[in-house]
């Protein structure tokens, strides 16, 4: 008996020393979650990833109360990358990238405060630059 006091004790101390919890915030009608907040110990949200209704990861990154902060990538169905770029504050800044389905570049370019800047690309399916922009 003491034994299994001691190891659930043990368990639980275990337990407790994690540094983050998953939290469901909204789930598909198939059971699959819709979005995952990860939470640290204060119950804060640090993390966040959206789902397909398939169960494949959608998009994902860090939060700051309540923002988005730092690097996202979301994907296609199929698990290709689909864009990548980086928030400051709930806002795109920096550079920023898209693809096609079948991985071929969509376009790049640059955020600043959330807004497009300078130099933009945009290239076709086959990978063949289209037009260039200056925002």
């Amino acid at each position: 008996m003491k034994k299994n006091i001691l190891f659930a004790l043990l368990a639980l101390v275990l337990c407790s020393c994690d540094s983050h919890t998953d939290s469901i915030v909204k789930s598909y009608g198939n059971g699959n979650p819709m979005v995952v907040r990860t939470l640290n110990r204060q119950g804060i949200a640090i993390e966040e990833t959206h789902y397909y209704e398939s169960g494949q990861i959608y998009m994902q990154g860090g939060l700051k109360d309540g923002k988005r902060e730092g690097a996202w990538i979301s994907y296609h169905p199929d698990g290709r990358t689909q864009s990548t770029g980086t928030y400051v504050n709930g806002l795109r800044e920096g550079y920023g990238v898209a693809f096609y389905d079948n991985g071929n570049m969509l376009y790049e370019g640059y955020y600043h405060e959330g807004r497009e800047t300078g130099t933009w690309k945009f290239y076709d399916e086959t990978g063949e630059l289209q037009q260039i922009i200056e925002r």
